[in-house]
Order: structure tokens, then C-alpha cells, then sequence
């Protein structure tokens, strides 16, 4: 069995996980989460969305490199 590869450190992204790789960087937290907020990520206790996942990190920007 092939390992599932939208999963990240036990976090399923789905397809979000390519918008994400796809998007512009640097961002904000506020703009990721007008964008994607309302998505729903699988954690192995659930699933919730990336709202609620960053909602308590304060604000920073990410400048994640663009593979």
C-alpha cells in the first residue's frame, strides 16, 4: 500500500494541500484564511477546518518557498 501523500504530520490536506503549493508566497494568515478558513482538514482525533486550526495562532506571515 502507497503512502497517502496529502497527508502531512498526521494532517490530511486533500486537495487543499495543492491550492496551498500553489498559491502566493509570502501571505498572511488572514488572507489564507479568507481563502481556505472554511476548508476541512482530517486529524487523527477529527477534522476541522483551517480556521479553526490557525484561529489561535497569532498573525505572521509565511514565507514558505514555492517548490
Amino acid at each position: 500500500m502507497a503512502p497517502d501523500e496529502s497527508r502531512e504530520q498526521g494532517v490530511e490536506f486533500g486537495s487543499l494541500g495543492d491550492e496551498l503549493a500553489d498559491d502566493e508566497y509570502p501571505t498572511s494568515k488572514a488572507d489564507l484564511l479568507e481563502r481556505y478558513g472554511d476548508r476541512e482538514l482530517e486529524l487523527e482525533d477529527g477534522s476541522q477546518t483551517l480556521r479553526e486550526v490557525l484561529g489561535p495562532l497569532g498573525e505572521t506571515s509565511s514565507n514558505r518557498p514555492r517548490t
